[in-house]
């Protein structure tokens, strides 16, 4: 499974980079040194509901120094300055409902964040519903990438993006019980886990 996910991403890479000139590359900057992904500890304020969820995974981190030794342009970015866990992937106690049900994304902790577009892709969807909130959709190749319950949407549909473009800010719109981003990732039109796509991108070297 995860040599297939590296063999997309290589072949969503390849094609959009094909899209999208040289250049704009050149432009964009790491505004951070380092980059983490890890899970909220118990002592963490996280509702309950969520906490249940949570398996512990150790923290990795790739420096900004890795990031950009990965070619000769920056192709992979993680979608916030620090990923903080609070509901993963998989079943878990809906919080409204109070029944057990399947959670197709990833939630991580916000504060009125900048949301940064993973991989170069086109802007597939823009929009609102009363469950994801305000929302956008990235193709990448084919790999879509969803952000919801934002506070705002700085892209607009068909627009272009480059790796590390902020595209949005973190919020707490639509069927949420606080502010965070949820993330949600499909391959070939099939939801899957976002942390195959994240681990990847923070493991690499």
């Amino acid at each position: 499974m995860k040599l297939q996910i590296k063999r997309l991403l290589a072949i969503c890479v390849i094609t959009m980079t094909h899209s999208i000139s040289y250049a704009q590359f050149n432009t964009v900057s790491m505004e951070k040194s380092f980059y983490k992904v890890k899970v909220a500890a118990a002592s963490d304020n996280v509702d309950d509901d969520n906490r249940r969820g949570i398996v512990s995974t150790p923290e990795t981190v790739i420096t900004e120094h890795e990031a950009r030794e990965l070619t000769p342009v920056s192709i992979f970015r993680l979608p916030l300055d620090s990923l903080i866990v609070t509901s993963p992937y998989g079943y878990r106690i809906d919080p409204f409902t109070r029944k057990r049900k399947m959670h197709s994304g990833m939630d991580f902790r916000a504060s009125s964040d900048k949301v940064y577009a993973m991989m170069p892709g086109k802007v597939l969807k823009v929009g609102y519903d009363k469950v994801s909130g305000n929302y956008i959709t990235l193709q990448h190749g084919s790999i879509t990438v969803s952000y919801c319950h934002l506070s705002q949407v700085l892209k607009n549909k068909n627009e272009f993006v480059t790796v590390g473009e902020v595209v949005g800010v973190t919020g707490n719109t639509g069927r949420s019980t606080g502010e965070h981003l949820h993330l949600t990732c499909k391959i070939k039109d099939k939801k899957v886990n976002p942390m195959i796509i994240l681990d990847y991108i923070s493991n690499l070297n």
